[in-house]
């Protein structure tokens, strides 16, 4: 459990995936800015 969750998969384990893995995919999103005074919906 928790393959390609920390690290990239082998490509021995999985040949068919070449993306990133969980965490990378996580990290790559970015959030878009707030107004902190603005409503909170």
């Amino acid at each position: 459990m928790g393959a390609n969750m920390k690290t990239r998969l082998d490509k021995a384990i999985c040949p068919w995936w070449n993306g990133p893995c969980l965490f990378e995919a996580l990290d790559a999103i970015e959030v878009p800015p707030r107004d902190p005074n603005g409503p909170l919906r």
